[in-house]
């Protein structure tokens, strides 16, 4: 078996935010609440892919992007797939929020799951957000 038969992942991943006991605070106070902590992975995941030293073109930095309650996302003030510093560089479709989910934070970059992998920065940013009532949900 190659490599390729055994890890197929979905690479199109995103920390999904579903947060019940916020939203029964009151639906719009709990909305603007994960809104923020939304913001918040979104910098940090930044902040992570800088600190980890996963830049070489800077399209997977500027590959991130959050879904907010509201619908409005950030996925289209993400860098296009193109050339970058010499390298293609390929970009996912955006993700839904699904059913359950209130906010979503994504890295559209196609090999963003690779360098999640060799080092966290979603998981680790949105892992450090989460407190007691907090569920994170990746899919």
């Amino acid at each position: 078996m190659t490599q390729d038969q055994l890890i197929k992942p979905d690479i199109k991943f995103v920390a999904k935010l579903n947060i019940p006991a916020v939203l029964k605070q009151s639906t719009e106070e709990g909305k603007k609440t994960v809104d923020k902590i939304a913001l918040q992975i979104e910098g940090r995941t930044k902040i992570m892919i800088v600190s980890n030293g996963q830049i070489d073109t800077g399209f997977m930095l500027n590959s991130v992007y959050s879904i907010l309650s509201s619908g409005h996302s950030s996925y289209f003030q993400t860098w296009p797939s193109g050339m970058y510093s010499g390298q293609p560089r390929s970009k996912e479709p955006q993700r839904s929020l699904g059913p359950k989910a209130v906010a979503a934070v994504g890295v559209s970059a196609s090999y963003a799951l690779w360098q999640e992998l060799k080092k966290s920065f979603l998981f680790a940013s949105a892992q450090s957000m989460t407190s007691t009532g907090m569920t994170l949900v990746f899919g």
